[in-house]
């Protein structure tokens, strides 16, 4: 699926990734990394700014994405996943980068305002601690792509099973 296939699919629902009934950002974010970049899912956290806290330990997140620090200058890349600390709120804010420029962006979020279904949101960058930047798979190491591989075989299997 693509991104643009996914926001259609989304725009003015709610997404709830986990089954727990509460539509957070963080349940918008796993479900573009399972129809979209189809990845591993990365450890557990108590808010969405907790992904920029966990990168360094969480493999998952290291092996699909670079994380770059917002600087002045910095534009992330369509399909990057912007995140917000505290300072937006308890648990922080994370979305999909659609586009934009140094001042200000578009991205898809879930819960932006809080208790907004999923939509395309116009933001600046305060309070905005980085991006995580997608990886080209040519990038990506042996011990990386034999994981992904082994992914989309297990993914085959459970769809020949059925």
């Amino acid at each position: 699926m693509t991104l643009n296939q996914f926001v259609d699919k989304w725009v003015g629902k709610n997404c709830d990734w986990d089954g727990n009934k509460n539509f957070w950002c963080v349940d918008l974010f796993r479900q573009y990394l399972q129809e979209v970049l189809r990845v591993a899912q990365p450890q557990g956290v108590q808010g969405a700014s907790d992904f920029w806290d966990s990168y360094d330990t969480d493999s998952a997140l290291q092996g699909v994405f670079q994380r770059i620090k917002n600087t002045p200058a910095g534009i992330p890349a369509a399909r990057d996943v912007v995140i917000w600390g505290k300072g937006l709120g308890k648990y922080g804010h994370i979305a999909i980068f659609l586009s934009g420029d140094v001042k200000k962006f578009t991205s898809f979020d879930q819960n932006f305002p809080v208790g907004a279904s999923c939509s395309k949101v116009e933001h600046n960058y305060k309070n905005v601690l980085g991006w995580l930047h997608l990886i080209a798979d040519g990038s990506l190491s042996d011990t990386e792509k034999i994981k992904k591989i082994e992914e989309k075989i297990k993914e085959i299997k459970e769809i020949i099973e059925t």
